[in-house]
């Protein structure tokens, strides 16, 4: 096992399987670049789900779950951004 997460839980990898790579190749997660370095397979493997239209990336304008949650608050507050 590789890392674990905070409670001492696995962390995204256990023992062969890349979880975090597994849900992107088949389109169940977005790579978020704020903690995926630049260079990191990742995007590898979300370009070849978006090429193969897999999961997620079936929806021709997929909104992106920080985008998603973002327009939820401004909604559910009635406030608006510029």
């Amino acid at each position: 096992m590789r890392g674990t997460a905070g409670g001492g839980g696995a962390g995204g990898q256990v023992t062969r399987v890349d979880a975090n790579g597994e849900q992107v190749r088949r389109g169940m997660a977005w790579v978020y670049g704020r903690y995926a370095p630049a260079g990191s397979p990742l995007y590898r493997l979300q370009a070849e789900a978006q090429a193969g239209r897999r999961g997620l990336w079936q929806d021709p304008r997929p909104k992106a779950p920080w985008d998603w949650r973002a327009e939820k608050r401004v909604r559910s507050t009635g406030a608006r951004t510029i």
